[in-house]
């Protein structure tokens, strides 16, 4: 099937130029934090709180590190004074001693606010390492790339689609967002980074999910100028909260203290009524059952419940206390995003056509089983058994098990079966190919085949039409419909589109061990989800399994009609060699009493001799003359000595005796080519021969005859080719009679082809080829070039069953 490919609408180049954002700023936060190793540090991760106005321990602190594993300190802890003086005035130098103190006198002497109590804690001075920069960083990156990732192939996927614009957009959003988690600079360096990254983010993804509520699962076309209707004050949010970091803005230099405030509360509006309407619009689709809508949507859903569920619980904790949830850092929780950009990105791109559509579904739904179970592991260990301290580096850990689970789904093992039999969407195969299988073993005969065929592979592809074709019974085309299976008569020389309701989307053929029977037409699917590699797999596998039916059917049709046709060759045969004895022998037998008797009376009268000896030469002629005439009718019972080198003398002989006979002008080439053919081969290839010369001569009434005879390195031709009235290899009556039915089984036995081109009008030419090293019961394949329009031109025995009587 082929896939359109499209060029980049201008949005999408856009859109581009907004995937470097997160690519940069993922840089710039990784290459700053790398400056960090070698800093001192009281082992905790201070960062400016503007909702506590303090400088408080950040929420993606690692939990192993000396100040929080001991317990001095926990996530939302305000530092206000390290070592006597005031953090907002604290120079870095000042922990260099203790950093570097391996006597216990490392200690920092810390004055702390927790809620509206002031404490008092000793924590652990020293130097930051690559390690506790993995920590704060590594996560954090692999997460960006990744949900950038997801961006990209949605947006390429699909990229003159509205819907996979705005995903991609919110995903590159996402990816910024999360990049400006943590960095390593400067409190005026990193006030223009968070700017750029966390505040102008999230100032769009409220109105980017409200924009998706009119486009999933289908556009709402009465209302869809609405769906920019939240930008603006997007927009307005951004420039409020930019202002409050960077004061740009000259007129609001009155309400600058406040805008922050304003901007996050106009940020959080946007988002619950984007959230609102685009989860509940799903929702009202899953409610509704209307598939595969709500398959879809039922999807979406559960992708955004296990996504986002956790993730958002977490960060009400947080909010509510200050308190980063079950002892741990948020890095874990962001591994749950995992889940909800994969299955997002699996919902809009399984309707949609594109290159390499089933690989990229089933890798995002391997992505998504195993990003699920390294969650679950996750939380069963955090509240199940240890609660340990979950830090950037175990949480890299669940990236590794996450790709290593993979592995699991490419060995055979109970946990792959279960996968492939409920998850994948083409695992179906093995049901849909028994229950075919079970279906096609009940038919009775070749229509019952092709009706039966037509209605299975419908109701399995899902499609609008499905119609077969059988060389066998050309005249006639099954459609199955939704509706109704019926019987159309077409006209030969046909195509396709002469009896198809329109263009198929998929055309198979109907072979058999290297024999084409007929032509399979799939129509398009009366589902939103279109076809694919992975059903013109399926389709394959059902078309051999119809046409290896069909070769059964076949068989049996004409080993049922082998009898009568034995019978009524037999009957013919003894009608032609009674009717050449009739005209040949028995003439000169039943002359032979009266011409004695003349002699007789001739001998009584005394009769000279010389009256005498004419009758005598005269029976003796025609006694000559009859036995010639049975020593023909014996080498017709009889052929003589055949083989490498008398082959085409015993072919030239027989043409050169038959067409006297019919007074038919013979040419004969290369009677004397010798070819090393065994006695068997050259026996039943001398009958071909002769059954096609002498169709030709009872039947076609040439003027004119021609056998050629040519061998080569590969194997050795015969061709007989006569003027004569030729026929049509298309109609019905011509199947009938067995002198091309013997034809076609000789030449089956010895592995020769034998084809047959024949127009009314036009002469018939025969050609039989036995190729070198052929094995006894080779089939030939039929050349792929030969179009509809010679339908006329058959090639045997691959179609075997599709030949005219002579």
């Amino acid at each position: 099937m082929k896939t359109l490919q499209h060029s980049l609408s201008w949005q999408a180049r856009a859109l581009l130029l907004l995937a470097c954002a997160p690519i940069i700023a993922g840089a710039i936060s990784f290459a700053s934090a790398l400056n960090l190793i070698g800093q001192p540090s009281i082992g905790v991760l201070l960062l400016w709180q503007e909702a506590l106005r303090c400088h408080a321990v950040s929420p993606i602190t690692p939990p192993s590190w000396s100040g929080m594993a001991g317990g001095a300190l926990q996530t939302g802890d305000c530092v206000e004074v390290i070592n006597d003086l005031p953090t907002n005035a604290w120079p870095r130098y000042e922990l260099e001693r203790p950093a570097d103190t391996t006597d216990g006198k490392n200690l920092a002497f810390l004055i702390a606010r927790r809620g509206n109590e002031l404490f008092v804690a000793q924590v652990t001075a020293l130097r930051l390492t690559w390690i506790h920069v993995l920590q704060l960083q590594l996560g954090i990156i692999l997460l960006v790339l990744f949900v950038w990732t997801m961006a990209l192939v949605v947006l390429l996927a699909q990229p003159r689609a509205e819907a996979n614009r705005v995903f991609a957009a919110l995903f590159f959003v996402l990816a910024l967002a999360i990049a400006g988690l943590f960095h390593g600079l400067d409190d005026a360096s990193g006030r223009y980074y968070t700017a750029f990254t966390i505040v102008s983010s999230m100032a769009w993804i409220g109105p980017l999910h409200y924009h998706l509520a009119f486009l999933t699962p289908r556009p709402v076309a009465r209302f869809a100028p609405m769906r920019f209707a939240l930008y603006p004050v997007g927009l307005g949010a951004m420039i409020l909260h930019l202002d409050s970091m960077l004061g740009f803005v000259p007129f609001l230099q009155p309400w600058h203290g406040e805008a922050a405030w304003v901007a996050s509360i106009i940020n959080g509006l946007t988002l619950l009524i984007g959230l609102a309407m685009f989860l509940g619009r799903a929702g009202f689709w899953a409610w509704r059952r209307v598939r595969p809508v709500s398959d879809q949507m039922l999807i979406l859903l559960i992708s955004w419940g296990f996504g986002a569920g956790p993730l958002t619980l977490a960060s009400s904790y947080y909010l509510l206390t200050y308190r980063a949830p079950l002892g741990t850092s948020f890095q874990p929780f962001l591994f749950f995003l995992v889940i909800l950009c994969t299955g997002t990105a699996y919902v809009i791109l399984r309707y949609q056509s594109f290159a390499y559509r089933g690989r990229i579904l089933n890798i995002l739904t391997i992505i998504y089983l195993s990003a699920a179970i390294a969650c679950a592991i996750m939380l069963f260990v955090l509240i199940g058994i240890v609660r340990m301290p979950v830090d950037g580096l175990v949480f890299t850990l669940l990236w590794s098990a996450t790709f290593a689970t993979t592995l699991i789904w490419h060995t055979d093992n109970p946990f792959r079966r279960l996968y492939r039999r409920f998850f994948l969407r083409h695992q179906h195969h093995y049901e849909a190919t028994f229950d075919f299988a079970t279906q096609m073993s009940r038919v009775s005969d070749l229509d019952a085949a092709a009706q039966q065929g037509a209605e299975l592979v419908r109701s399995t592809i899902l499609s609008d039409w499905v119609a077969v074709h059988l060389f066998l019974t050309p005249e006639r085309v099954w459609l199955a419909t939704a509706t109704t299976t019926e019987q159309r008569q077409v006209s030969v020389p046909l195509h396709h589109s002469a009896f198809l309701p329109e263009t198929p989307a998929i055309v198979c053929p109907l072979a058999s061990k290297g024999e084409q029977l007929g032509i399979l037409y799939v129509g398009p699917r009366n589902v939103s989800e279109p076809l694919d590699e992975e059903d013109e797999r399926l389709v394959g596998l059902l078309a051999t399994l119809l046409a290896n039916t069909v070769q059964i059917q076949a068989h049996i049709q004409r080993l049922a009609a082998t009898p009568k046709m034995i019978i009524t060759a037999q009957e013919q045969e003894r009608e032609r060699i009674a009717q050449e004895i009739h005209d040949g022998v028995m003439p000169f037998l039943g002359a032979l009493p009266l011409g004695l008797m003349q002699i007789e009376k001739k001998v009584q009268m005394n009769a000279p001799v010389d009256t005498i000896i004419p009758i005598c030469e005269a029976y003796r002629e025609r006694a000559a003359g009859t036995a010639k005439e049975l020593r023909s009718i014996m080498r017709h019972l009889q052929p003589p000595l055949v083989g490498a080198t008398h082959l085409g003398l015993a072919i030239r002989a027989f043409t050169q005796e038959i067409c006297s006979l019919y007074n038919v002008e013979a040419t004969i080439k290369g009677a004397e080519i010798a070819y090393p053919l065994d006695e068997f081969t050259a026996r039943h290839a001398y009958r071909i021969i002769q059954q096609a010369i002498t169709n030709a001569l009872q039947h076609a009434r040439p003027t004119a005859l021609e056998v050629s005879i040519s061998a080569h390195e590969n194997g050795w031709t015969c061709r007989v080719n006569d003027n004569g009235s030729g026929f049509d290899l298309q109609q019905p009556h011509q199947r009938q009679g067995f002198g091309l039915f013997s034809m076609r089984e000789r030449a089956r036995i010895i592995g020769a082809t034998l084809e047959i081109d024949s127009h009314p009008k036009q002469g018939t030419m025969v050609t039989l080829r036995v190729e070198k090293g052929t094995k006894i019961g080779n089939e030939a394949q039929e050349p792929q070039s030969m179009s509809e329009e010679k339908r006329t031109s058959i090639l045997l025995p691959n179609n075997r069953y599709n030949t005219p009587a002579r």
